[in-house]
């Protein structure tokens, strides 16, 4: 078969790109032949990759896999399946590579699912065929040119992508020792940095799951790294990874590991180690080590923004998931920092982090805080003061969040938790709540926060201080739904950890509808009674003429103190930063559009409220939240209200008729807030009786909301709001 045949659509489309003998015949056979073959393509996307243009070399090696599969189904020959399953996995390692590199994690995992499967698609339930690294080591033509030092790059990346994502532990655990074998063949090639990587990050994945293999790993890296005969490079890595988890399974603490790899290999420190070891080798005994070491870590967080900021060229959304693909750097010291009572700190480096303006930073005492993955405590900081609720909170998350995949219909995994169950929908929309499952979901909240607990200490202070709430990290739950309810009190959540300016008084609101629903109709003629009562001035816009562009023009403009959007709500739970709302009926904005947007300066902030689907739905990277409508668009000058989920469209439009009523009687966008929580919380007969009594042109939507059988009260309708500032 010719090279040409073997890949016909690669030929078609590359073969003045790859400089390959398209004429030649190609044969399993021979080694040389697969051996060429795979260092043609290397060389090919490395040159590309040199020359930035990784999204060319992407979409080439799509191109030849999609070839390779092919011709696996027509070739017929077990043999040469075996040789096209390792030049296939083999040409993945750079595109793999890559993704682990820059921390896009799940696209990390495609390609790794297209280096051990025939499955090319967007699935993301694929059956992995871990049969072929073995066949790699026993195959008579590959078992010659096998080339450890490469592989382990492939090793390095799997793991690291399996620890990131908390995904499949099994395939893990079932290659784990020919990772280690063949890594320790990389180090007999004297490839170091390769099999440090590697091991590492097995050493890392081993800790996370208590893999009985950590023990075997631990001891190579530790005698690795006291030898001092040892390449200094493999020391300084491997007491980079021993100040990580994988301390706990080390002769010594983490942080004095990571403290002599501060002060004995700082010149062979790459990327963001010094970083990590600044916030890992801290020692909070000594009261210097803290000062120092958070110093160190400002600084080197001061260069990553400075890196994020000249990668992202103004793109806001691009600065937003560079900013929260390297959060896990900082996230565990949050934790710690107010595990140990100082707050204080864990503010300051969320402040370096998140790029807050200087002139206008919440500070600790003006914030509640909640840290709630720690791995055996619930951690709180209640204006600055640490609550700290001993218990194995590992075990709270596992049961929250089956609860939640259950509620939402989506397939969130629990980090390290091998038989953890997940339950992938095959079909429909993700993330609908489900109404029967709204109490469960509630219960399981209330328990995995401890609100009893939350509540007995707030009880005991003022609280006069706190103007919002964060979480770290930041499940997509309503928060502040809980709090009113089983506090009596809550907070927006202050995404942009600044002061917000104070609202303005709201005297002309602009209506968007955007898709034309009749729920859309029914809401505008009921809120614009309302606020025409109260004399405000409304403008509407329907939907039968809208267009973007206008939608622009407003949005950047001064003009209204209120943008009312009704319309339809997307957002992709697989793309982070993924999201859109139909502006004009059949045309959407995404949030990277909006986000490229002025937003206009004024001394008082504005509001949006999009009460559309999915408006304040957002990716859960593990710091605060960014990805997302509600959430990326919240300044100082603005502030955000919409749904975390997709929320029923009667449901909607009762809660902008409920909050228009609220609105009105009040200076405050979120006071009125907290009595349209409050609102939810009466029963099905004393709401229709507000939209009655206190809605002018609200008939048909109270007809409306009469016919529909929903309890508006569960979580499923009542929660769905939030406020973000």
């Amino acid at each position: 078969m010719k090279i040409r045949e073997l890949l016909p659509h690669t030929h078609n489309h590359l073969s003045g790109s790859i400089k390959l003998n398209w004429e030649k015949d190609f044969e399993f056979s021979i080694p040389h032949d697969v051996t060429e073959l795979i260092d043609t393509v290397f060389s090919f996307q490395n040159v590309n990759v040199m020359s930035g243009n990784i999204d060319y070399v992407i979409e080439c090696t799509k191109i030849i896999l999609l070839d390779i599969v092919d011709s696996k189904r027509k070739i017929g020959d077990v043999e040469g399946v075996f040789v096209l399953n390792y030049i296939q996995f083999n040409i993945t390692i750079l595109p793999l590579d890559y993704y682990v590199n820059v921390g896009w994690h799940q696209e990390s995992y495609n390609w790794v699912a297209y280096s051990l499967c025939d499955d090319l698609s967007d699935a993301q339930v694929k059956e992995f065929e871990v049969i072929r690294l073995v066949s790699f080591i026993k195959h008579p033509v590959l078992v010659d040119i096998l080339n450890p030092c490469v592989i382990s790059r492939w090793i390095s990346g799997f793991y690291y992508m399996a620890r990131s994502l908390s995904a499949i532990p099994d395939v893990g655990k079932e290659i784990l020792q020919w990772s280690l074998d063949i890594s320790i063949r990389a180090l007999h090639l004297n490839c170091v940095d390769n099999f440090s990587d590697a091991y590492s990050q097995m050493a890392c994945w081993s800790a996370n799951y208590d893999d009985p293999r950590i023990w075997e790993i631990v001891k190579v890296m530790e005698d690795i790294a006291v030898n001092e005969l040892a390449p200094e490079q493999l020391r300084c890595n491997f007491l980079v990874a021993m100040s990580t988890v994988v301390g706990r399974y080390t002769s010594r603490n983490s942080w004095e590991w990571a403290q002599e790899a501060l002060e004995t290999y700082p010149h062979l420190l790459k990327g963001h180690q010094t970083l990590q070891l600044s916030l890992d080798g801290i020692n909070w005994a000594d009261p210097e080590s803290i000062n120092i070491n958070v110093d160190i870590a400002i600084r080197e967080i001061e260069k990553i923004n400075k890196l994020n900021v000249e990668h992202a060229k103004g793109n806001q959304l691009l600065l937003y998931k560079l900013t929260d693909r390297l959060v896990s750097l900082i996230g565990p010291f949050i934790g710690t920092c107010i595990r140990n009572g100082r707050a204080e700190l864990a503010i300051t480096i969320l402040h370096s982090w998140y790029l807050t303006e200087p002139n206008n930073p919440l500070k600790s005492e003006e914030l509640l805080v909640f840290y709630p993955n720690y791995a055996f405590s619930l951690i709180y900081s209640i204006e600055g003061k640490s609550l700290v609720i001993e218990r194995n909170q590992g075990n709270e998350l596992q049961t929250m969040m089956a609860t939640a995949n259950d509620f939402l219909g989506i397939s969130c995994s629990v980090g390290m938790v091998s038989d953890f169950v997940l339950n992938v929908p095959e079909e429909g929309r993700f993330g609908v709540p489900s109404d029967t499952a709204s109490d469960e979901f509630e219960r399981q909240l209330v328990e995995f926060y401890d609100l009893r607990n939350l509540k007995a200490c707030c009880e005991k202070q003022s609280l006069k201080n706190i103007r919002g709430y964060i979480s770290i990290p930041s499940h997509q739950q309503p928060i502040q739904y809980l709090l009113n309810k089983y506090l009596s009190v809550t907070w927006p959540y202050a995404v942009s950890l600044e002061k917000p300016f104070a609202d303005r008084k709201v005297g002309r609101i602009c209506m968007w509808c955007g898709a034309g629903s009749i729920t859309e109709d029914i809401e505008v003629n009921a809120v614009s009674s309302i606020f025409t009562k109260h004399g405000i001035g409304v403008d509407y816009f329907p939907s039968d003429s809208t267009t973007v562009e206008q939608f622009k023009e407003i949005y950047q403009g001064d003009k209204y103190d209120l943008i009312w959007l009704m319309s339809h709500g997307e957002f992709d739970h697989w793309k982070p930063g993924a999201a859109s709302i139909e502006i004009e009926q059949g045309v959407s904005i995404s949030l990277d559009e909006i986000l490229r947007l002025d937003v206009p300066n004024h001394d008082n902030r504005r509001l949006l409220l999009f009460n559309v689907c999915d408006g304040a739905t957002y990716s859960n990277l593990g710091g605060l939240p960014r990805l997302g409508f509600a959430p990326a668009l919240s300044n100082p000058s603005q502030c955000v209200i919409s749904h975390l989920w997709p929320v029923n469209p009667w449901s909607a439009a009762l809660f902008g008729a409920l909050y228009a009523v609220n609105l009105s009687k009040t200076s405050s966008f979120f006071e009125g807030y907290v009595c349209t929580l409050n609102d939810f919380l009466l029963d099905r007969g004393q709401i229709l009786q507000i939209v009655e009594e206190q809605v002018d042109d609200g008939q048909v939507l109270l007809e409306r909301l009469t016919n529909q059988n929903i309890d508006y009260s569960l979580l499923a309708h009542a929660g769905s709001s939030a406020f973000f500032q």
